[in-house]
């Protein structure tokens, strides 16, 4: 079985176990610690491949995560007041989170761990890159299942495909990383940075 295929099936299985008992960031912070100590098993020089530090790219994530950010902090309130199920899933991804800011280092460790798993290992191999984004996507939206909010697979999905498109536009890793970083730090804590 490829690494991919049972690194998913792991993180799958470790997430729900984890979120069950822990909340999800914690469920995750766990999850990302199996996986990166698989992929660091099975496959070192990996790290070498899809960690290439170029400015451009550096610049690409910042640039892709301030809007995305953005448009998740500008956007949210408005889709939570019109849109119910956003409403519904939103609130119960944040009332089961379990995150403080004590959790900062393991919210940040998560979002580099799902970039090493699905945008790196679903990424590599051969086929068309199209497919291989659209497959990776997915994947990771599927795999967003667990946390039991159907509107946050949606943005999964769309953002596994752009967070796709960068890492093969770049062939590193580190632009998504950045971009996912700031997005996933303005969906767990906007809510602590715009109350009062």
């Amino acid at each position: 079985m490829p690494l991919r295929v049972s690194l998913t099936l792991i993180w799958a299985l470790a997430y729900a176990v984890a979120t069950a008992y822990s909340g999800i960031v914690m469920g995750l912070f766990i999850t990302s610690a199996v996986v990166i100590g698989a992929i660091s098993f099975a496959d070192k020089a990996a790290w070498k491949r899809w960690l290439l530090v170029e400015p451009r790219g550096v610049l690409l994530g910042l640039g892709v995560g301030a809007v995305t950010a953005a448009a998740t902090h500008l956007l949210l309130p408005v889709l939570t007041a019109w849109v119910p199920l956003v409403a519904r899933d939103v609130a119960h991804m944040r009332a089961t989170s379990g995150a403080s800011w004590a959790l900062l280092p393991a919210v940040a460790v998560i979002g580099l761990t799902e970039e090493l798993l699905w945008r790196g290992l679903w990424l590599d191999g051969d086929g068309p890159r199209a497919r291989r984004v659209l497959v990776a996507a997915g994947v990771y939206a599927l795999a967003q299942a667990g946390c039991l909010a159907p509107s946050i697979v949606g943005v999964a999905l769309s953002l596994g495909i752009l967070w796709g498109a960068m890492r093969v536009l770049t062939k590193s890793l580190v632009p998504s990383m950045i971009a996912h970083l700031m997005w996933t730090l303005t969906m767990v804590y906007g809510p602590f940075l715009t109350s009062s």
